[in-house]
């Protein structure tokens, strides 16, 4: 929270105020990094993205890692097998809801 406030996001907003002050953000001149919080990007990540330009990350996958490689080597594969087993699901004819129940019961 403390990286949305410095952002610009009212502190004691509910997460409905949160995602109205992103969706304005993302109308705007600037494109706002500080979406990788909202995506689960790791805070520390996000702000040395944003304070150093996305330069000098010592990895990169589903989104540039400044400290924990080992984290991000591991959640890209995670997401990388969710967006197999979404992609079987829905080829095989299921449907939205159907694909998240299924990423839901392989998760668990």
């Amino acid at each position: 929270m403390e990286l949305l406030t410095e952002a610009g996001y009212d502190a004691g907003s509910d997460v409905e105020g949160l995602l109205e002050t992103l969706r304005e953000k993302c109308g705007g001149q600037r494109f706002p990094h500080e979406i990788g919080v909202f995506l689960g990007y790791p805070p520390g990540d996000v702000r040395a993205f944003m304070t150093r330009g996305g330069r000098a990350a010592r990895c990169s996958g589903c989104w540039r890692s400044y400290s924990d490689e080992k984290n991000l080597r591991r959640r890209t594969e995670a997401y990388r097998q969710a967006k197999l087993r979404a992609a079987e699901l829905l080829v095989g004819g299921e449907s939205w809801e159907g694909v998240v129940a299924g990423l839901r019961k392989k998760a668990a």
